[in-house]
């Protein structure tokens, strides 16, 4: 997919992107795809059975590319903001190699706002080469304030990111409420906005209907809070957002 078509389908569609981690990671993704996912994001930090050096990821990530042919999204994520984890926790400089290893293959990179050392860094290199950055922000204890909502979707937008991704833990269904709403008003680049929780399960959900872009489901297991399925999801594919 191209960058102006997938730029295009974040804007106007409604995407399930499967999160694919643990151990067969090219057996999972091609299983996402027969679920009814529209997306792979590869969770580069979670991979558990495969030797961690960047010749062998960039290879496995190429296989998963040539056999599955949806978008890729690579997330390289810092120990600071992962939920699941193998026990694997890449330093910044090895995480921004496993990027320039991977960057001409996959479609779009995930990176922590919070990832000062290399976040530019990264988002330069996607740009470099036709690719979209998506700058995350993941809060694992509370919904924040609606100020401070703003403030992290500007710092992703100074960054120059192309979609801002927040995930957050609900407390209330007002914290879900908010959280959408709030996605709703954000008109300045495409926003993934998700409330964690088993109250925030909806808003994985009926997140199209407030402008979120993307919904993450599993394929094996739930590796968030309040995750359903790619299969639950997949009736949600494609709806205009």
């Amino acid at each position: 997919m191209t960058v102006k078509s997938l730029k295009k389908r974040l804007k106007g569609r409604y995407s399930v992107a499967a999160p694919v981690w643990g151990g067969d990671i090219l057996k999972t993704a091609i299983k996402a795809k027969t679920l009814g996912a529209d997306m792979i994001e590869l969770r580069i930090d979670d991979m558990i059975k495969t030797a961690r050096d960047t010749t062998t990821i960039a290879g496995l990530v190429k296989k998963v590319k040539n056999r599955v042919k949806l978008p890729i999204i690579a997330t390289i994520r810092s120990s600071r903001e992962k939920s699941a984890s193998s026990g694997w926790k890449p330093a910044d400089n090895e995480r921004l190699k496993l990027f320039e290893s991977i960057i001409k293959t996959v479609d779009m990179v995930d990176i922590e706002g919070s990832s000062a050392g290399i976040n530019k860094k990264v988002i330069q290199l996607a740009h470099k080469n036709a690719k979209l950055a998506i700058v995350s922000y993941h809060n694992f204890k509370t919904t924040p304030s609606n100020k401070s909502l703003k403030k992290t979707a500007l710092k992703a937008l100074g960054l120059k990111a192309d979609v801002v991704k927040i995930t957050v833990m609900t407390k209330s269904v007002q914290d879900v409420g908010r959280l959408m709403l709030f996605c709703e008003s954000w008109k300045k680049t495409p926003m993934i906005a998700i409330s964690m929780g088993e109250l925030g399960s909806i808003s994985r959900i009926v997140g199209f209907a407030y402008g979120s872009c993307i919904t993450y489901g599993y394929v094996n297991g739930p590796n968030a809070p309040g995750q359903l399925s790619v299969k639950e999801l997949s009736v949600c594919s494609g709806i205009e957002l």
